[in-house]
């Protein structure tokens, strides 16, 4: 608990695996770090890091019931490997963005995100994502921002699977933005 710079680190070929009761609280830089290795986290608590909840830079992350509050930069980052959660991954209060994403892929399908400073979900850089049944309340600018970073959809690096997303109308700027080529078979 506070201690150190990242609550718990998995690198290499390195795996975590943490069933119930893990938490971290008031890191200093993130909660856990994956930048190699297999990363799976089923029951935890990571609240109040100074950087991010859950970043993957590498490696393999899975989460099952897991709550992540007052990151202060992002709730999840995954700039590479691969993240994936379900219905049991809630993200609160996240003083930056509640996920953002910028590379490798993620599965966040019944995962839920509230009370964003910035947006819900930011999408951008090359990334998949796949986003069915996620819900997102209360962000301070979109629900979701998905930015292809090209004009030409087709050559857009950045894939968002068609989903179905429940966003309230409660974020400050509006539900979804999609731009720079970022487009899905059909709207979220």
């Amino acid at each position: 608990s506070g201690a150190g710079s990242d609550g718990v680190l998995v690198t290499g070929t390195g795996t975590l695996d943490a069933v119930g009761g893990l938490q971290v609280s008031g890191a200093t830089g993130n909660a856990v770090f994956v930048s190699g290795g297999i990363a799976d986290i089923d029951g935890a608590s990571l609240t109040d890091s100074l950087g991010t909840g859950v970043s993957v830079t590498g490696g393999t992350a899975t989460l099952g019931d897991v709550t992540i509050s007052g990151a202060q930069v992002a709730g999840v980052n995954v700039s590479g490997g691969s993240l994936s959660a379900g219905a049991d991954l809630e993200v609160l209060a996240s003083v930056r963005n509640g996920i953002q994403v910028s590379g490798g892929s993620v599965d966040l399908a019944g995962s839920s995100v509230a009370d964003a400073g910035l947006s819900g979900i930011f999408l951008s850089g090359t990334c998949s994502a796949a986003l069915d049944g996620l819900s997102v309340q209360g962000s301070g600018d979109y629900g979701i921002y998905c930015d292809g970073g090209v004009a030409d959809p087709a050559t857009s690096e950045v894939t968002l699977d068609p989903c179905v997303v429940d966003a309230d109308g409660t974020s400050g700027l509006g539900d979804f933005e999609l731009v720079n080529g970022c487009e899905v078979a059909w709207s979220c």
